[in-house]
């Protein structure tokens, strides 16, 4: 996937939006919005880097594995516990390699 970039236009109306009590500098406002692009190009999938942020609540997040075994290394999709105090991953209380993160889905309707 692309990164996500606002075009001109979008950056000179968020420019124009920008409060200027005080002193804040254009390069100030720059930086912002190239924060900005940066969070929503990393999560438009809906996965998150584990190094970007962890989740704020323990519970079960659909994550994304990888381990090193006798046929190289893989990766794989898995429904993992997150441990808040830890700041860890689990299943079934065996450590996991958890490089991407995102909540479950709704459970289905009907």
């Amino acid at each position: 996937m692309d990164k996500f970039k606002f075009d001109e236009k979008e950056r000179g109306n968020i420019h124009g939006i920008v409060p200027r009590e005080g002193e804040l500098y254009d390069w100030q406002v720059d930086n912002v919005i190239d924060a900005i692009e940066t969070l929503i190009s990393s999560r438009a999938d809906g996965w998150v880097k584990v190094s970007d942020g962890l989740p704020e609540e323990a519970g079960r997040y659909l994550c994304w594995v990888t381990e090193q075994n006798d046929l190289g290394k893989s990766g794989f999709v898995w429904n993992c516990c997150f441990h808040i105090h830890e700041e860890s991953w689990s299943d079934n209380l065996k450590e996991m390699r958890v490089t991407h993160w995102m909540p479950l889905p709704q459970k289905p309707l009907k």
